[in-house]
């Protein structure tokens, strides 16, 4: 990760990250625990796509997820109950078929300027992916 990469990335924490969190929890419900690994979002050579794709790829991937799952009391206090972290991880991965759900934790594993216009499908896949452990 080269020094643009890191100003992409020290942007986005300063100056999206905390609305883009609020729309998580209030898509869901209730506060959701997200750990973020920074240093694996940022691609050398990806510094004008970084902000974007970060937004699109995991936030508002995250949202949709939230919203289809918790649009009832029973998704939101079943998500609640067993979700306990999200882990965001963009060193590999670019499907829903990456990510893992265990002992409460979404492992949310996925390159995150890889496939930024397909997001449809990212949501449709967690949204199968948590669902069935809940």
């Amino acid at each position: 990760m080269g020094l643009a990469e890191k100003r992409k990335i020290k942007e986005f924490q300063d100056n999206y990250y905390e609305k883009l969190k609020k729309d998580i929890d209030t898509a869901a419900g209730f506060p959701v625990n997200i750990e973020v690994r920074w240093d694996s979002l940022a691609k050398d050579g990806y510094e004008d796509l970084l902000i974007e794709a970060t937004r699109k790829i995991y936030f508002t991937t995250l949202k949709n997820v939230f919203l289809e799952i918790c649009q009832d009391d029973l998704g939101r206090e079943a998500a609640q109950e067993s979700l306990k972290k999200i882990v965001i991880d963009g060193s590999h991965g670019s499907s829903a078929g990456s990510c893992k759900f265990e002992s409460g934790t979404l492992y949310f594993n996925h390159e995150n300027c890889t496939n930024m216009d397909y997001t449809h499908e990212l949501v449709k896949g967690l949204v199968q992916l948590i669902s069935s452990k809940l």
